[in-house]
């Protein structure tokens, strides 16, 4: 074997005998149910609404916003809607065709991170066994990662896209088709997710490999650069940056939301991330041994050793983690998958191969649930499939069935319903602006603290219009006893979600559609029924 074929990761003699378990059609077969798994699954995302009302705000003013357009607490404040491409897109689908579009478009999406994933292989040399066991891992961690729908699908498409191109350099050398594959590559992720440097992940590592020769991949890496610079926010990406992830409540320690959770902890609430982890940290012993030399062993260990410190700060960047043990991820498999092909016949490894890739998607995959498609609105009722396991997100139709047209005001919400809301109600604005990154001005004071533990000098509800809590937040028994606030409508008792709404009284005497409404019980249902309620 030369030592061209090795850096390019060609499989050994011994793997040869895998390939007869892997027929032809099975990446097909794998791209396949990706795209029907995921086209099935409901857009309940929770991030869903806020990415909505970016797209739209974005569609309607032919730009991209700087200030805070939405929450009333952070006026003038920066925004960045840095994911605006993949806004736009869904926006102009669910305008323009409805939720039908939105799910074949997420089943291209989860469908394209699979074949990209088995192109990125191909172009690295893996055998057809490697490529599909780090196909079927890439789609456990995206289901596990990110759910449906969200931006950080992109990024499990264009860094494998980049581990394609750059190593079609390593193997051909510098062309012009491949600079310009890498700068689109490159815009791509900018334009659709924060963390789009990961896109450099490849040529941090062809660097070292290859640094003797490093010229090439340091033009590559400028014109890489290049691509994340065509953005609107190219020449923002400091600041940017540096308000996501400077200092600020949700990144402290209790985290404030799931997400933030440390990975063991975070791990425990989804099997796609219990997976991958799991899997991971298998990684070190399963590779050594298996690595081109020592400079690709230390490079490997020093990429999966940063994964691991990002996923024990924080759950979520498991993803992280897995793009960056990649190498390491596929000499792990190149070395695992003959001790299973050697010890069985081909025809019950074949089959196992099988059942034991489909168990772990399975595990992974979200559930059609076809009972949450009949939630899924257009733009006109603004429905979310969230709705189907939350009454309280049925308040919001509530409130524009029994409003004057034109209605508007403040409204206090807590963080769980806050991006949500942004969509729901047009002409609105909700104190929480729907970031999942940093908080609102009021996060600090009381929005994210624990329901029950009423914060001292809070003060921010008293400046708005409405409220939309949970029954079990501190304010609530407030917002009950205070004269100036009335309680329009809440939960019906044993509805999932005990969420309820209220309202200051002058405002409801200018904006209502009757002078005093009895605390109706909303219950999950069609929200043109609710237009009819008494």
């Amino acid at each position: 074997m030369t030592r061209a074929d090795r850096v390019r990761g060609a499989p050994p003699a011994r793997l040869r005998s895998w390939h007869t378990l892997t027929a032809a059609p099975w990446p097909v077969l794998l791209v396949l149910a990706a795209f029907i798994t995921a086209a099935l699954a409901p857009l309940r995302e929770m991030d869903l609404g806020q990415h909505l009302a970016n797209g739209e705000w974005i569609w309607r003013h032919g730009a991209v916003p700087f200030t805070e357009p939405f929450a009333w607490t952070r006026a003038g404040q920066p925004y960045y809607a840095y994911s605006w491409l993949a806004e736009v897109l869904w926006y102009g689908l669910l305008r323009g065709f409805g939720p039908l579009a939105l799910h074949l478009v997420e089943g291209l999406t989860v469908a394209a991170a699979a074949a990209a994933a088995l192109w990125m292989g191909t172009q690295l040399g893996w055998s057809r066994g490697v490529r599909l066991t780090i196909a079927v891992l890439h789609l456990v961690l995206l289901w596990g990662a990110s759910g449906t729908i969200r931006p950080q699908q992109f990024l499990l498409i264009t860094v494998p896209l980049a581990w394609g191109i750059t190593a079609g350099m390593q193997r051909s050398g510098v062309s012009a088709g491949r600079l310009l594959a890498l700068a689109a590559t490159g815009a791509l992720a900018a334009n659709t997710h924060l963390f789009f440097p990961l896109t450099a992940i490849p040529l941090g590592y062809w660097l070292v490999m290859d640094w003797p020769r490093a010229r090439p991949w340091l033009l590559a890496g400028l014109v890489l650069v290049a691509g994340w610079l065509l953005s609107p926010y190219g020449l923002s990406w400091p600041r940017v940056f540096a308000l996501n992830f400077g200092h600020n409540v949700m990144l402290g320690r209790p985290p404030s939301i799931a997400e933030l959770m440390p990975g063991p902890e975070y791990a425990w609430r989804r099997p796609g991330v219990m997976i991958s982890g799991a899997a991971l940290m298998l990684v070190p012993w399963l590779a050594r041994g298996q690595g081109e030399g020592r400079r690709a062993q230390v490079v490997e260990a020093a990429y999966w050793t940063v994964g691991l410190l990002l996923f024990t700060f924080a759950g979520r960047l498991v993803l992280a983690w897995w793009l960056l043990a990649l190498p390491a991820s596929a000499r792990a498999a190149q070395r695992a998958l003959p001790l299973v092909g050697a010890r069985l016949r081909p025809g019950l490894a074949r089959l196992l191969a099988f059942a034991l890739a489909a168990s772990v998607l399975v595990m992974a995959a979200p559930a059609p649930q076809p009972h949450a498609w009949r939630f899924e609105g257009g733009t006109r009722h603004r429905m979310l499939p969230r709705a189907a396991e939350d009454a309280a997100l049925w308040l919001p139709s509530w409130l524009l069935c029994h409003t004057r047209p034109g209605a508007r005001g403040r409204v206090f919400t807590e963080f769980n319903y806050g991006s949500e809301l942004n969509w729901r109600l047009p002409g609105y604005s909700p104190s929480i602006d729907g970031r999942t990154i940093f908080p609102d001005s009021i996060a600090a004071d009381f929005s994210l603290k624990s329901a029950g533990r009423a914060p001292r000098h809070a003060t921010t509800w008293q400046h708005a219009d409405l409220a939309l809590l949970d029954r079990s937040f501190w304010l609530a028994p407030g917002l009950d006893r205070d004269p100036g606030w009335v309680l329009l409508a809440r939960s019906r008792p044993g509805e999932r979600g005990a969420g309820a709404l209220w309202a200051k009284r002058a405002w409801w005497r200018r904006w209502g559609s009757a002078t005093e409404v009895p605390a109706l019980d909303v219950r999950i249902g069609d929200p043109r029924g609710l237009c009819a309620a008494p």
